[in-house]
Formats: structure tokens, sequence, C-alpha cells
């Protein structure tokens, strides 16, 4: 008898402790199921969530892009405008080279004329060392 009573002592803790924790399980079985419930819930708010932020995303990216749109076409008519205004300056540049060469050209037929009679015509320009030219009276 006496080792049915150390047997039982020493297993008696074990033993309550194995019922305890059969108990717990059956006790906190309907909180588990409810924590699993809310799991899901909170799962699905989240994926909820995130689709309505992927489709905030997604609108802002579509204004983002007719945005960019509107300024890409604002910038191809100003270079369209900047290359016709190039187009005009180099066309007046054109005519400007034109004119000098037609003015170089009377000046040196003049100046051969002016040398034919026996005269030397005035300097162009007076070199800032050479002598000055007498002003006329």
């Amino acid at each position: 008898m006496e080792a049915i009573k150390e047997f039982i002592l020493a297993y008696l803790p074990a033993l309550i402790s194995v019922v305890g924790a059969i108990i717990t399980i059956y006790r906190f079985k309907p909180e588990v199921r409810k924590i699993d419930s809310e799991t899901r819930k909170n799962q699905g708010e989240m994926l909820s969530a995130i689709g309505d932020a992927a489709e905030s995303i997604a609108t802002g990216a579509k204004i983002t892009v007719e945005q960019l749109h509107a300024q890409i076409t604002e910038m191809e008519k100003r270079e369209e405008a900047r290359d016709k205004r190039e187009e005009t300056l180099k066309q007046e540049l054109k005519e400007v080279k034109q004119s000098l060469n037609d003015w170089q050209d009377w000046a040196s037929r003049l100046v051969y004329q002016i040398r034919s009679h026996g005269l030397e015509p005035v300097a162009f320009k007076p070199s800032p060392t050479g002598p000055s030219t007498p002003k006329p009276q």
C-alpha cells in the first residue's frame, strides 16, 4: 500500500497538470475560435483596405499621367514656337549678312573710284595710334 501511496504522490501533480490542461483547452476553445474568427475578419478588412489603397494610388497615378501628358503637350507647343523663332532669326541673320556683303562691295567700289581720281579715302575706322583725320570746316 505504501508503494501505491508513493506512486500516487509522485504522479499526482503530473495528473493534476494534465487534467488542468485538458480543462483549460476545452474552456478556452471558444475563445480560440473567436480569436480565429477575428483574425480572419481583420485579414479581410486589411485586404479591403489594401485594395482601396491600391485603387486610390491607381486613380492618383491616372491623374499624374494626365498631368504629365498635358505638360508634355505644352512643352511640345513651346518647342514648336521656339523652332519658328529660331527659323525667323536665322532668316534675319542671313539677310543681315547679305546686306553687309552688299555694303562692303559698295564701299570697295567707292574706294576704287576715289583712288582712280588720285585721292585717298578716309579710313573706315581710324586707328587709335594713327594720325587723326582732319575735320571738315
